[in-house]
Order: structure tokens, then C-alpha cells, then sequence
């Protein structure tokens, strides 16, 4: 990822190729800027990041570290995973092909399911329960396609034996 102590916070072409996004800014100046401004974030976490770098992330979303304080304790975090992971032209969608082939299953139900898994990752970090504190992950998915992301959301409940309400905020 793009740390606060790097030279500039674009990332660098070989740091982009193969999904390995490390472009944007340092994790903790989008925190420094919500506590400044007094507003919720939301961020959009790299597609193929795994348990420990979601967990390390909402652990510093929630504490800080020697560089800024955790994220004020009035406001929310909302998270998506990937970013238009549904536009089959872009590296998250492509990545979550991927993901969704190996596992076998659709798409949309890989989108949910690793969207909920984070916010399990989340929830357990930030000791939250239910999907309405401080932590708010939400699922989008392309209008056009809507249909698929209910039935997404319907399988991974009946999969689970579980509700979508306690771990996905909203949809949209």
C-alpha cells in the first residue's frame, strides 16, 4: 500500500500491473481528512487484499498509528469492496472473475461473499455486531444487472442460513 513516509502518493506502474494496486494516498491521510472535516468515510478496499491486510487496515482505521489518530469515534466508516467490480472492463472486475471461477460460483455471489467476509474482518475489529455502528459496508453493483445482486444476496443468505442485514449495510 502506499505509505505516509513514500515520496508521492500515486503509486508506481510496476506497483499497478498484475492487480497489485498501490495508487491513491496513504490509508491514513483519508482518516486525517474525515477527522478533519468532520465526515464519514468510505473507501474502497483493493480487491484481492487478504484477511490480514483488512484486518491491519481496520485496525487502523480504528486506532491510528504514530502518524494519525484513529478515525473519531462520531463518525462512520462505509466501505465497497473493489470498485465496480460488475464493469467486466476494469482490473477489479477481472480479478473478481477470477475469484468467482476458482470458487465455482457466480460473480455477484463472490462480490457478497467477500464483501460480508470483510465486514465480518471489520465488525470483529471494531467489536461490532450487526451492520448499523460505526461500520457500514455496503454492496454495489451495476443498475443494469440489478436482478443478479439480489439473487446474489438471497444465495449467500440461504447458503448461510444467516441474514444479509447483519453484515451489509446497503445497497445501491
Amino acid at each position: 500500500r502506499v505509505q505516509v513516509t513514500d515520496v508521492h502518493q500515486q503509486g508506481t506502474q510496476v506497483e499497478n500491473s498484475n492487480f497489485q494496486q498501490a495508487h491513491g494516498a496513504a490509508w491514513e491521510y483519508l482518516i486525517q481528512y474525515a477527522n478533519a472535516t468532520n465526515t464519514d468515510m468510505w473507501i474502497n478496499i483493493p480487491d484481492l487484499a487478504d484477511s490480514n491486510y483488512i484486518q491491519q487496515l481496520a485496525t487502523l482505521i480504528l486506532n491510528g498509528n504514530q502518524y494519525t489518530a484513529g478515525l473519531n469515534s462520531n463518525l462512520h466508516v462505509y466501505f465497497e469492496q473493489g470498485n465496480e467490480d460488475w464493469n467486466s472492463s476494469t482490473q477489479p472486475a477481472i480479478a473478481n472473475s477470477i475469484l468467482a471461477g476458482n470458487a465455482g460460483i457466480t460473480q455477484p455471489q463472490e462480490y457478497v461473499a467477500h464483501t460480508i467476509a470483510n465486514a465480518k474482518i471489520f465488525q470483529s475489529v471494531f467489536n461490532q455486531t450487526g451492520a448499523t455502528g460505526r461500520v457500514r459496508p455496503v454492496v454495489q453493483w451495476q443498475y443494469t444487472t440489478q436482478l443478479a445482486i439480489f439473487d446474489a444476496l438471497q444465495w449467500w443468505e440461504r447458503s448461510n442460513s444467516d441474514k444479509i442485514s447483519n453484515y451489509i449495510y446497503g445497497i445501491g
